[in-house]
């Protein structure tokens, strides 16, 4: 029976003393790997609905449709960012709240390209055009591998 002890002892002491360890490791790492991901699209321009039918009209075109102040948002502008492109591309970003707000614009746009309202309910979007025909889009969250593999494929890497 005293030996009972002594090894229930032992073992709560040792779990304790592990426990501490855990939890000071663990808060040091939270204070440490903390990034702030931040909406950044220095590389293109902000377009509205009404401008969207013009860039269209225009060689390649990439644009990123979704909110600024969303993660996934915010994520994908950073990995567009950190992908280099060999052609001239242009970036475009659409705010979709916006693109939302006149109708007219927005359902005479969805006529002329009908494959592109499977990606409106997604957010963000990434959507390719080349001369006014509509290559492709890529819709939510990405990973960097995913993003370049479907930039591959619509040719604008």
């Amino acid at each position: 029976m005293k030996r009972l002890g002594i090894a229930f002892l032992i073992t709560v002491i040792l779990g304790g003393i592990i426990y501490l360890f855990v939890s000071i490791f663990k808060e040091e790492e939270k204070n440490t790997i903390k990034e702030e991901i931040y909406f950044d699209f220095s590389y293109g321009k902000e377009i509205t609905l009404d401008e969207l039918e013009q860039v269209v009209k225009k060689d390649f075109a990439v644009i990123l449709m979704g909110n600024k102040e969303n993660k996934a948002t915010k994520t994908v502008s950073l990995l567009l960012k950190n992908i280099k492109s060999e052609n001239k591309v242009n970036y475009y970003y659409l705010e979709k709240k916006d693109s939302f707000n006149n109708e007219e614009i927005y359902e005479n746009f969805i006529l002329s390209y009908p494959s592109i309202s499977n990606y409106m309910n997604f957010s963000p979007v990434i959507l390719v055009f080349n001369n006014n025909s509509f290559i492709g889009g890529l819709p939510g969250e990405v990973k960097e591998r995913n993003l370049t593999q479907f930039l591959e494929y619509t040719q604008v890497l």
